[in-house]
């Protein structure tokens, strides 16, 4: 009897797959849209300077660094000079990391390419923030990739 307890205590001590997410509530789920969605938003409308500025500003980190912040402004415009302006975004994967860091992968249809667009949240004391914004056109790569 006391070699099957050993057994049960071994076994529900063994860590979950690193695939397994934990799911945000519907709440963190709302109110990481209602952070990024602007963003978005401000991309399709041909403002990607004043969208990620936005965005990123809304971090209490990213406000100290405002060169950075307007240097990727830049590089997203030379993005839509290249491939032509963003006609629309789709949400095509989502990944939770615990109960207080999320990243979220929206593909981009530009008129003459596509753009990958993930940004990285996380939960503090006062809400959600951004903590990561990036972009580049490997379409076919995943998050992690």
């Amino acid at each position: 009897m006391k070699k099957r307890w050993a057994w049960a205590l071994a076994l529900s001590c063994v860590a979950a797959p690193a695939s397994a997410q934990t799911a945000l509530s519907a709440a963190d789920n709302a109110q990481i849209d209602a952070l990024v969605q602007p963003m978005i938003d401000g991309l399709i409308a041909g403002k990607a300077k004043d969208a990620i500025s936005t965005l990123l500003n809304r971090s209490d980190m990213m406000r100290s660094k405002p060169t950075d912040v307007g240097f990727l402004g830049v590089q997203a415009e030379a993005a839509m000079t290249a491939y032509g302006p963003i006609r629309a975004c789709e949400l095509v994967e989502q990944q939770n990391t615990g109960h207080w860091a999320a990243a979220r992968l929206y593909i981009c249809q530009h008129d003459r390419f596509l753009t990958r667009w993930i940004v990285a949240v996380f939960k503090s004391p006062s809400g959600w923030q951004p903590s990561n914004l990036r972009f580049d056109d490997k379409f076919s790569a995943k998050l992690e990739e």
